[in-house]
């Protein structure tokens, strides 16, 4: 066999043997999801009226403050964007109809600026409205 169908079989082989749902990929899909609040996790909700209490309720721990902090910070705790606009903290989240959401997704400090550069030292609560989908 030739060196290029070797290394063929062997991509496959172990493509094939990495597609179970138990092994290290359907953890790291798990871990990325923990940083998101999707439409269906929101509609599948009963008993909530804001973004806020979807995420106090769904994802508690985007609410607290684990972001670097500068010596000339005043505020704590995470900023909150709405589609493209920067709207204030987290009370902003209370304001935001369920029905309005598409999906929430939390940036830590640090990838909140190499997402949307030198906005904040804080993290961030990125709420996408279902109609501003990108």
């Amino acid at each position: 066999m030739n060196r290029g169908a070797l290394l063929g079989l062997l991509g496959l082989v172990f493509a094939c043997a990495s597609g179970g749902g138990t092994g290290s990929a359907a953890a790291t899909a798990s871990t990325r999801q923990s940083d998101l609040i999707t439409q269906a996790e929101i509609d599948s909700t009963l008993g909530l009226t804001s973004a806020l209490d979807a995420v106090q309720r769904l994802r508690p721990r985007f609410l607290r403050n684990s972001g670097a902090r500068s010596v000339r910070a005043t505020e704590s705790g995470p900023i909150v964007r709405v589609d493209n606009e920067m709207v204030g903290g987290v009370e902003a989240l209370r304001s935001i109809g369920l029905s309005e959401i598409g999906e929430i997704r939390y940036y830590t400090a640090v990838d909140a600026t190499a997402r949307f550069g030198g906005i904040t030292n804080r993290p961030l609560i990125h709420v996408i409205r279902r109609s501003g989908r990108r």
